[in-house]
């Protein structure tokens, strides 16, 4: 059905070809449509690679200024209902027998009441992490955790990356494989899936788990005492919080957050943890 829709509207569909002329990837064929990666391979197995959001988006006309979809603002699951009947009517998908091998989901929270670069400058790691620098295609800015090839958590401007006034913060988990959140969706997570509410639920509460192992830094008045801003020097080093074993980082965790809710101004983590309470319950309204 996929191969049909491609040639009944002449969208090109890639075979890979060495400079002999030998058929490569087992004469596997890819192509792309609003937003979707198919990869269609000789055995009659289809791969897709998309986001529901960002398909939406493109669907409806939410484009930015060169018309590309975006995926800044709320996402429900009446607009992942829409999205497959999209899916099933243009492609005939089943959606329990499409098996999920990666997926992220997050949240985009606007008006935070602090600056979005602020708050990036402020991460200082997570379970002992250090964050990286994401890659940026044009404007945009963000930090990362990276896990290998299980997981990645993603912290970044929304607004700068699609070009928008105002501030959006994006705060995102990506499976690279199943296994890191196996516990939500199983181990062989199909389509369908995901419109259960419990899954959108327990996802909202894997983002608020990964938000308390965050650290992150504050504002303090001047009026610290030497002592205290020794302790806070080490507490702002990101290396010290790299060298600790799991039991003291915990302790030390908790000695620095009731540190800053005692001295601290802006409260980064406790504004992120009630941001994405309330988006997570936005999103679900009507649906749990």
């Amino acid at each position: 059905m996929v191969e049909d829709f491609f040639v009944q509207y002449g969208i090109p569909l890639a075979i890979k070809i060495s400079q002999e002329g030998e058929v490569l990837d087992f004469g596997k064929k890819t192509g792309e449509y609003k937003g979707i990666e198919f990869a269609l391979s000789a055995n009659g197995g289809i791969k897709m690679s998309f986001s529901p959001h960002k398909l939406y988006n493109e669907l409806n006309g939410v484009v930015n200024r060169v018309g590309k979809a975006m995926n800044h603002d709320r996402f429900t699951p009446d607009k992942l209902i829409d999205v497959f009947d999209w899916l099933t009517d243009n492609f005939a998908l089943g959606l329990d027998n499409c098996y999920l091998h990666q997926i992220e989901f997050g949240v985009n929270l606007p008006d935070l009441g602090i600056e979005t670069s602020k708050i990036l400058d402020y991460i200082i790691s997570y379970k002992g992490k250090r964050s990286k620098e994401m890659e940026t295609k044009g404007l945009g800015r963000g930090e990362k955790f990276v896990f290998g090839k299980y997981c990645v958590i993603k912290i970044y401007d929304k607004a700068l990356q699609n070009g928008l006034f105002g501030s959006i913060l994006r705060f995102e988990f990506k499976a690279k494989k199943i296994q890191p959140v196996e516990p939500i969706f199983g181990k062989h997570p199909v389509l369908s899936d995901l419109l259960l509410p419990h899954i959108w639920l327990q996802c909202g509460k894997k983002l608020l788990s990964t938000l308390d192992l965050c650290i992150f830094n504050d504002d303090f008045d001047n009026g610290l005492t030497v002592a205290q801003r020794a302790k806070l020097a080490q507490w702002r080093n990101p290396k010290v919080w790299e060298a600790m074993k799991a039991d003291k980082r915990c302790k030390q965790k908790k000695a620095f957050e009731k540190f800053i809710g005692a001295y601290g101004k802006l409260h980064i983590k406790q504004t992120l943890k009630a941001a994405i309470e309330n988006e997570v319950r936005e999103m679900l309204d009507g649906y749990v």
